[in-house]
């Protein structure tokens, strides 16, 4: 299946992405397992856990992580961390937080672990595919510091590159 998205007027192909799903929730997972395929996507990976997911990314690198906040066990945050504080492999893969609902406090508990994008529930195919195609064509740099790995925050022009050259892996 070779299915084009449009979104904002522009056409991605997302048929070569492959995608980690962790949710604690089955019918969450089916239905962004349903989501995703529908926007073209055809690999799929789904955990019912973030301890499963680290199992899934010790053998596997995908494209990019969607994990829901509130899981069991382990929440998305401690997920996010585990994967920003990783090796190289994988610790710059795009991480999407799905959450009910967020605060102030949240946005900056997850801004923290190195989450690239929060996605509000219910989800939307649309709100989706849009967060999706905001990390495809992102640039963002990634910023190592003594106490933090993730995204860089600071808003730049294209093209900046911090001092040591690191550059976030392209999805396409």
């Amino acid at each position: 299946m070779n299915q084009h998205s449009l979104i904002a007027g522009a056409r991605y192909d997302f048929s070569e992405l492959d995608v980690l799903v962790a949710e604690d929730n089955a019918r969450m997972r089916r239905i962004f397992g349903t989501m995703l395929n529908g926007l073209g996507v055809e690999t799929v990976r789904l955990a019912k856990s973030g301890n499963e997911a680290l199992e899934i990314l010790s053998a596997a690198t995908p494209d990019l992580v969607l994990a829901d906040w509130h899981m069991r066990p382990m929440d998305g945050l401690t997920l996010a961390r585990n994967i920003r504080q990783s090796d190289d492999r994988i610790r710059f893969i795009p991480i999407i937080m799905a959450a009910g609902r967020v605060d102030q406090k949240e946005v900056t508990q997850s801004r923290d672990a190195g989450v690239n994008v929060l996605l509000l529930k219910p989800v939307s195919v649309s709100a989706l595919a849009e967060k999706i195609a905001f990390l495809v064509e992102d640039e963002t740099s990634f910023v190592a510091a003594p106490k933090y790995f993730g995204p860089d925050r600071r808003r730049r022009k294209k093209g900046y590159l911090p001092p040591d050259g690191e550059r976030r892996k392209r999805l396409v």
